[in-house]
């Protein structure tokens, strides 16, 4: 694979614009709320992970390039049986018999395993977006719980979004590319959810990728931009919405005057193969 970045064309950077204020939109108007999944706040039950902390002590790789990467080709080969293992315990998980904090955390470890396998099962893969005929697998049924089966897209923007408000969810899911945020080495539970919210969105915030700032134009992830309104209503405030987040460097880099603001995504595997741009 070349060590570049994988450069997408012009349409399909429309097509993914489109898709993105779709998702945005889906929140409000075909959202699950706490009737479609009821919790128990009372509840001391916890969920079992040791299964995905064992897959990401076995396959990622932190901090290589500068970037926590995944050795999907490892994966594929050797560590499957425990990722699926892990997927047909969560399938049968009761969500309504614990804590909506246990629930998120549940959310957001099944989506970036499902990311995991199904990158795994399509290696080699030079970006995700060249799954499904181009279009990314996001909208492919690939888990069921409680009778509901459900795409990439349905627990990222239905169900994460839809039933928290919690914009640190962008940087806690992964979408198999160097762009994104990074894929956490601690399985989220309820226990940790917080401090690993808070710890996952400082470190992507004072990476390059994430914030960075050349003269007087400010570069920001196109996160910032698909999902301005999740940070914020307007430019200004997404931008003081995520220096509250960052740390004291960040928070400079992001509230010095610019004259310009420019998005940017590298859409490139996250694998160890590929260098970050």
């Amino acid at each position: 694979m070349n060590n570049r970045q994988f450069l997408v064309p012009w349409f399909q950077r429309l097509l993914l614009a489109a898709a993105a204020i779709s998702a945005a939109a889906c929140v409000q108007e075909n959202g699950w709320n706490s009737e479609h999944w009821p919790a128990d706040d009372n509840s001391i039950v916890t969920i079992d992970h040791n299964l995905w902390q064992q897959t990401l002590n076995d396959y990622l790789l932190p901090a290589y390039n500068d970037v926590n990467r995944v050795d999907y080709a490892g994966l594929k080969h050797d560590g499957m049986t425990t990722l699926n293992k892990y997927l047909a315990e969560m399938s049968s998980v009761d969500l309504a018999s614990v804590r909506r904090d246990e629930q998120m955390a549940f959310w957001i470890n099944v989506y970036n395993a499902m990311t995991f396998k199904v990158i795994a099962e399509a290696w080699p893969v030079e970006s995700i977006l060249t799954l499904d005929n181009g279009k990314g697998p996001w909208d492919r049924p690939v888990f069921e719980n409680n009778q509901r089966v459900l795409s990439l897209n349905d627990i990222e923007h239905r169900l994460l979004r839809g039933l928290w408000n919690e914009p640190r969810i962008h940087f806690a899911v992964n979408c198999a590319s160097i762009g994104c945020p990074d894929v956490q080495p601690i399985a989220f539970t309820g226990q940790n959810l917080e401090s690993l919210l808070t710890l996952a969105a400082q470190n992507f915030l004072r990476h390059p990728r994430a914030v960075r700032r050349e003269g007087t134009t400010l570069h920001l992830s196109s996160l910032f931009d698909w999902y301005a309104d999740d940070f914020g209503n307007n430019k200004t405030a997404v931008r003081d919405s995520l220096a509250n987040m960052g740390d004291t460097a960040t928070a400079t880099r992001l509230t010095m005057p610019a004259d310009e603001i420019a998005y940017a995504y590298d859409w490139g595997i996250n694998g160890p193969e590929s260098e970050p741009h």
